[in-house]
């Protein structure tokens, strides 16, 4: 299941994939995206290894969790800046998919061709997924590491009574349990969602960018149209995570049951989730949508 989440895949009996593929430097064997996985996790843990170690030096005492702390603070704001840079590389390898083939007159072939208009597009959406997904599998380790930073965290003993933040859960679990069961529920709720959102926001842009391509057959005004359309996204989607925050807080204002409280704070957790996930699917397909009407618009 894990394969089918991260791996970009296609439809191997779709002749335009399999065209396509064959042109493909890198991606078209299973063993590139093994082996530059386990590469960039290398370069990732070298990385967060060396940001360890310069708190550890820098610092007149040494506190283990307080550094590792640091560590994954920094990370986690990496990782959520590194969507810029899905954005880029996405709309980069889309923005030319159709256009280029317009303008060199191989689109008239594809026109021409009895294959099912629908499929070519998903073709072409599948390989460009294929050609970003380096970009998307770093940002995805390094998510990936944060988390992992983030539950050692509970592991390690406290300057305060030398004992891990994990014993003090447990024996919240004992005297409050509806309440670190909340807890757990919203922090589950959230490393989900924060460590697929990769793949979810790397379809949609991809889409995005072949729906560029097939309306803007001028290369300088779909790169302006496709940093456009980045900024939108990106407000769009601060717009929403601003709207839940404020009700959250809000609702949370008037509470003064702290399960209550926790319950809210884990629903508040899950409508983002969902929202998330149904932005960027309606994105997405509207995207292929539009992509598919000004492909073929003079079929």
């Amino acid at each position: 299941m894990l394969k089918a989440l991260l791996l970009p895949s296609g439809d191997l009996s779709n002749p335009v994939f399999r065209l396509e593929s064959r042109r493909l430097r890198w991606g078209n064997a299973n063993y590139h995206f093994l082996r530059f996985s386990l590469r960039a996790a290398s370069i990732l843990v070298g990385f967060i290894y060396t940001c360890w170690l310069l708190f550890a030096i820098s610092s007149s005492y040494f506190n283990l969790l307080a550094t590792i702390q640091n560590v994954a603070a920094i990370t986690f704001v990496i990782s959520i800046a590194a969507d810029f840079f899905i954005d880029l590389i996405s709309m980069t390898f889309t923005i030319t998919a159709i256009s280029g083939e317009i303008n060199v007159k191989h689109w008239d072939l594809v026109r021409l061709s009895l294959l099912d208009r629908e499929s070519i597009i998903k073709a072409k959406h599948a390989i460009a997924n294929i050609r970003v997904w380096r970009m998307m599998a770093v940002v995805w380790l390094l998510r990936c590491l944060t988390a992992a930073l983030f539950v050692l965290m509970y592991f390690i003993p406290t300057q305060y009574d030398g004992r891990p933040l994990i014993s003090n859960v447990l024996r919240s679990l004992v005297t409050n349990p509806f309440e670190v069961i909340f807890v757990f529920a919203t922090l589950i709720t959230f490393a989900a969602i924060y460590l697929i959102e990769p793949k979810w926001r790397m379809s949609a842009q991809t889409a995005l960018g072949l729906a560029i391509s097939a309306r803007m057959h001028n290369t300088l005004n779909a790169g302006l149209a496709a940093l456009a359309v980045i900024v939108v996204i990106w407000t769009v989607q601060i717009i929403i995570l601003a709207l839940y925050a404020w009700m959250t807080v809000n609702l949370l204002m008037d509470v003064r049951n702290p399960v209550v409280a926790f319950c809210f704070l884990f629903l508040a957790c899950g409508g983002t989730a969902l929202t998330v996930r149904v932005f960027y699917s309606a994105l997405r397909q509207w995207a292929l949508d539009y992509a598919l009407r000004h492909a073929f618009k003079y079929d």
